[in-house]
């Protein structure tokens, strides 16, 4: 066979697959969600959010709590 030779034939199998794509970010993610929530709803929208502040202070504690028991 030489290289302009055409018999290369592809044979396409026409089928449908359906997809579902969900997004999983698992038991951490939710964890963060639920520890802000958490930190706001116990500090407030106007707590102090320096590094070592009230807010942050209360999100580590709800998220060591969540991450303990959830995941």
């Amino acid at each position: 066979m030489n290289a302009s030779s055409s018999n290369n034939e592809e044979i396409i199998s026409s089928t449908t697959e359906t997809v579902e794509v969900s997004e999983d970010f698992g038991c951490a993610s939710d964890c963060v969600s639920a520890s802000k929530e958490g930190a706001l709803w116990e500090v407030g929208e106007d707590g102090d959010r320096s590094a070592g502040g009230e807010l942050v202070q209360a999100f580590q504690r709800y998220y060591g709590a969540c991450m303990a028991t959830q995941c």
